[in-house]
């Protein structure tokens, strides 16, 4: 019987682990919206996590080096409060971890 524990333990591990990582890098689309506010905040350690809140929820722009994505920094200075743009994203908004869809991409909406 331990066994049977066990390893439904160890299958439900797998199952949260598989989960949260397609949460964070499965889903991708397309939107557009207007930049409402930008946030800096503090992640772990000395880390920081840019906040983009829009019309159609928050996201975030952090480095994704899985993705190939290394320029989050240049992508929230070139956003700006008011405007309007169509950004690619990946991920869900899990709100229990914290988690936000992560923008990939932007350029002016026209």
């Amino acid at each position: 019987m331990r066994y049977v524990l066990a390893i439904i333990g160890v299958l439900l591990v797998c199952a949260a682990i598989v989960g949260g990582c397609y949460a964070k890098y499965g889903p991708s689309g397309t939107v557009t919206f207007t930049v409402q506010d930008k946030i800096v905040k503090a992640s772990h350690g000395n880390d920081q996590k840019y906040l983009i809140l829009t019309d159609h929820g928050p996201y975030e722009d952090t480095d994704r080096l899985l993705l190939g994505k290394t320029n989050s920094t240049d992508l929230y200075a070139q956003l700006r409060v008011g405007h309007r743009y169509t950004c690619s994203y990946r991920g869900s908004r899990v709100s229990l971890f914290s988690w936000y869809r992560d923008l990939m991409s932007c350029a002016p909406a026209r």
